[in-house]
């Protein structure tokens, strides 16, 4: 029998469009945030891929242990820096989180 999924896990995922000239830039952003995430407390799973459609679009998808464990990582200072300064560069349009819970 399947063990249930605990609904304070925290799953985020967002999508990202960067200018076309920055595709190559988000691929090693993308290497270094998954490195460094999956290090982190709280991190069950963490994995950014690439379109295959359209190379300029990138999805994360994220599960973490729980709402504490997420919002550590949201503060994390390599977080930050892509929030507020390399994700202004690269960027085609901002992004948006959107948080979910496991419904089993």
């Amino acid at each position: 029998m399947a063990t249930a999924v605990s609904k304070s896990r925290i799953v985020a995922t967002v999508r990202i469009k960067v200018k076309p000239m920055s595709v190559a830039k988000m691929g090693v952003i993308a290497h270094d945030l998954m490195a460094a995430s999956r290090t982190e407390a709280g991190c069950l799973f963490y994995q950014i891929t690439q379109s295959r459609d359209d190379e300029t679009l990138f999805f994360i998808y994220m599960v973490w242990q729980d709402e504490e464990s997420y919002r550590r990582h949201a503060t994390s200072p390599y977080v930050r820096a892509f929030d507020h300064e390399i994700a202004r560069e690269i960027l085609e349009k901002r992004f948006a989180v959107e948080k979910w819970h496991p419904l089993g």
